[in-house]
């Protein structure tokens, strides 16, 4: 799909789903398993619903608008399996968002939170949740730092800490490239 941008991130959304990450719309009366929260560019939020729809038969909830908040009590009592947000709406609604246990989240374009420092990036660090994603199609450009904020987000604590990072890895490649 043009959405997905490549089958691999399509492949890698839809394999989790059939490993029993998301389950069809539960009745208003039924609690489901911690809600899967996507976090997308705003101008495709509409696209990633029909393929939603398209691909797994699967509604989902879209928190943008200014009806978003009306969301956050079906969330807090189990009602919602998956939401939707913008970049924006999660920037300024952190707070809400950040109160709920995802199951897991998704970030498409996650190379947007590649500053550590942005709001953006320092947003997702307050998110509870099991498991993280990340799709993309640019991870870094030149810029060893941005690919340890990325790997940070979806697998906190692997590369170690910034600065062991850059001693163990960037460093070695550096002075590599010198020779």
């Amino acid at each position: 799909s043009a959405l997905l941008g490549s089958h691999a991130k399509a492949g890698t959304i839809l394999d989790f789903f059939k490993r029993g990450g998301g389950s069809s719309t539960p009745s208003a009366a039924s609690k489901v398993p911690d809600p899967i929260l996507f976090v997308v560019p705003a101008g495709v939020m509409e696209q990633w619903c029909r393929e939603f729809q398209k691909w797994m038969k699967l509604s989902v909830d879209v928190f943008h608008g200014p009806d978003r908040l009306d969301l956050i009590p079906r969330l807090q009592r189990g009602f919602v399996r998956v939401v939707i947000a913008s970049y924006e709406t999660f920037r300024i609604d952190i707070e809400k968002l950040a109160a709920i246990k995802w199951n897991c989240i998704f970030f498409d374009e996650i190379h947007k939170i590649k500053n550590r420092s942005s709001l953006a990036a320092r947003c997702c660090t307050l998110l509870t949740c099991k498991r993280r994603f990340g799709l993309t199609g640019t991870v870094m450009q030149n810029n060893f730092d941005e690919l340890w904020t990325l790997i940070e987000f979806v697998n906190p604590g692997y590369l170690g800490s910034l600065d062991e990072f850059r001693r163990s890895t960037v460093n070695p490649i550096k002075t590599g490239q010198i020779h």
